[in-house]
């Protein structure tokens, strides 16, 4: 397994395999809308947002599984700074979880890289709150979207 983070001008070369990934993904319970791709895509540029590349080996090639994008945010009250996981995309199903185990490993010690006390993501997928829980995650939290 291999988790890249690409650098901007491999966003910039594979923007329209990426494009496609981010017009599926869902945030705040909606799918997102073409302003907000470009927002992102902005984002990604000018590194306030990172994608990860996940990818499997199968014997000598690498296969691509998926995406992960995060950002680095910084609590406006506490000021504690964070790693948010914006979104994970899968684009075939991998050989087994240890991809996505071994994916979050990789984002933890990013994390504390870059002084990050937390991961924090917002989900209702039964298999990542699994995953996540044997990270030491407490998912007993809702998160709701009023709309205005």
């Amino acid at each position: 397994m291999v988790i890249l983070k690409l650098q901007p001008e491999q966003i910039s070369r594979h923007w329209d395999v990426l494009r496609e990934v981010l017009t599926t993904l869902v945030m705040d319970g909606e799918q997102l809308e073409q302003k907000q791709v470009t927002k992102i895509a902005e984002k990604l540029i000018s590194e306030q947002v990172q994608c990860w590349a996940v990818q499997e080996q199968v014997e000598n090639e690498y296969n691509l599984v998926g995406f992960i994008f995060t950002s680095i945010v910084v609590d406006a009250i506490m000021e504690i700074k964070n790693l948010l996981l914006l979104g994970l995309y899968t684009l075939r199903p991998p050989s087994g979880l240890f991809i996505w185990t071994k994916s979050f490993e990789k984002l933890l010690l990013y994390a504390r890289g870059n002084g990050c006390k937390s991961i924090i993501f917002y989900t209702n997928v039964p298999v990542l709150l699994s995953m996540a829980k044997k990270f030491g995650a407490n998912v007993e939290y809702t998160y709701g979207v009023i709309p205005t």
